[in-house]
């Protein structure tokens, strides 16, 4: 679903912060925020001094189990 490409552009490592540089406004830090401190987060995370970070793989990973499809509607069905 996600394009692996994207992973030559990142760091092996991403701050918590630097997120909305690859996925821009898709992803809300604060949500990542409550995601993580309910144990719902990526597994991945670690702490960097005082910045939270993620192994850029696994960030990829437990976004792509998160996607949820939309169904089309029965009007947009019977279109195609």
């Amino acid at each position: 679903m996600i394009d692996k490409s994207i992973l030559s552009i990142m760091p092996e490592y991403i701050a918590r912060e630097d997120i909305p540089k690859f996925f821009g406004s898709a992803i809300n830090l604060k949500y990542l925020s409550n995601l993580d401190s309910k144990g719902m987060g990526c597994q991945s995370r670690m702490k960097l001094g005082r910045k939270n970070i993620y192994k850029s793989t696994d960030f990829l990973n437990w976004i792509e189990t998160r996607l949820t499809a939309i169904p089309k509607r029965k009007a947009e069905a019977s279109a195609s």
